[in-house]
């Protein structure tokens, strides 16, 4: 399944203060995907980055790992973009 390949997510990622400066004002090809069954990040705010990000929504029944727990799904999902 992979689980061999995963590591801990850097800390420094939820601790150090970010400046997003013109990072919202900027053209992105940008998708996000929602895995149903993960609480986090909430849904509101996956819907809130797509649209300030003008990108593409697509949603999996998975949870937060969809990388481990449906990669072909993920993977055509990418694929696509």
């Amino acid at each position: 399944m992979g689980i061999d390949r995963c590591t801990p997510h850097p800390i420094a990622t939820m601790t150090a203060p970010v400046k997003a400066g013109t990072f919202w004002d900027q053209a992105w090809n940008a998708s996000v995907i929602w895995c149903r069954k993960s609480s986090n990040p909430p849904v509101a705010h996956q819907r809130r980055t797509a649209d300030r990000l003008r990108g593409r929504w697509h949603e999996l029944d998975t949870g937060h790992y969809p990388m481990l727990s449906e990669p072909v799904a993920l993977v055509q999902l990418i694929a696509e973009e």
